[in-house]
């Protein structure tokens, strides 16, 4: 990394030193690589029986969607119809537990690459108890869980109290 650069990183961070804006983007890059790994690992059994056993293209598939879905990239390769079951599609002929399966480890994924890297650093360090915490890792993480538990409530409420069928004209 170039003086410049390592000045603008320690800007950025709140870093002391340009050392330790080096290791702050080496920690960046292995946990960008290890939640990849375990995305691609946990999407490898769902893949697998997609793709009737054929490995390497299952292995192709889970590599591409841990990524994809870690960086929130917000596409994916398993058909036309995105990661819903509709007649045609790869999923609507998989077993009934591929679909939600994929989907939980996509959502997580998603959650995992949003929450930030100085607060994954800062949670998975173990040094610290949560009332410890920075100030930015508190509302991180209070932002993360009020905006996942309300959308979920609100996504419940509205399912719940729509008309049997409100897309017909």
């Amino acid at each position: 990394i170039k003086f410049k650069d390592r000045y603008w990183l320690s800007q950025a961070v709140g870093g002391t030193s340009y050392i330790s804006v080096v290791k702050f983007v080496r920690q960046i890059i292995l946990i960008s690589f290890i939640c990849e790994l375990i995305g691609t690992g946990l999407f490898l059994p769902a893949m697998l029986n997609l793709y009737n056993q054929n490995v390497g293209q299952a292995i192709w598939s889970s590599i591409f969607h841990a990524i994809s879905f870690f960086n929130n990239a917000g596409f994916d390769i398993i058909g036309s119809s995105s990661l819903v079951p509709v007649d045609g599609s790869i999923l609507a002929t998989a077993a009934p537990w591929i679909n939600p399966y994929i989907q939980i480890v996509s959502m997580v994924l998603i959650i995992a690459g949003g929450i930030s890297f100085l607060t994954i650093i800062e949670v998975f360090s173990f040094k610290k108890r949560p009332k410890q915490y920075r100030a930015f890792v508190k509302i991180c993480l209070s932002t993360t869980a009020v905006l996942l538990v309300g959308g979920a409530l609100l996504f419940v409420a509205f399912e719940c109290f729509k008309p049997v069928n409100p897309m017909t004209p």
